[in-house]
């Protein structure tokens, strides 16, 4: 009876509290621009791993420093973000010089100071 009852709180408990991992972050990148950098961006890429078209529009990307302060924040435009099955998109912020350019068009700006 108790692992019977255990078993039933752990799946309510797994129901109830459940949340949405069709939208996952696949890479983050906070070392544009550095002098010790890669890239000359920050991104943030963001991958469906579901069978079926996302819609993403008005989610937000939330940044916080290692202080635990939600310093800054970038919101999908309103309508019209759409991640395909399987598919990817990619945020990022504005380059700056000296390292080399993304190897991929970013699909989406934002205006996020990213640290390493």
């Amino acid at each position: 009876m108790k692992y019977l009852l255990a078993i039933v709180f752990l799946m309510a408990s797994a129901i109830s509290f459940s949340q949405s991992t069709t939208i996952v972050i696949s890479q983050v990148y906070g070392g544009g621009g550095s002098a010790t950098g890669t890239y000359n961006a920050d991104y943030v890429e963001l991958h469906n791993i579901s069978t079926v078209d996302q819609d993403i529009s008005g989610f937000k990307i939330l940044y916080g420093s290692t202080s635990g302060n939600l310093s800054a924040s970038y919101t999908f435009p309103a309508t019209g973000v759409i991640i395909p099955a399987g598919g990817y998109i990619l945020a990022a912020s504005a380059a700056g010089v000296g390292l080399a350019n993304l190897p991929v068009t970013a699909d989406y700006a934002f205006v996020i100071a990213m640290s390493g």
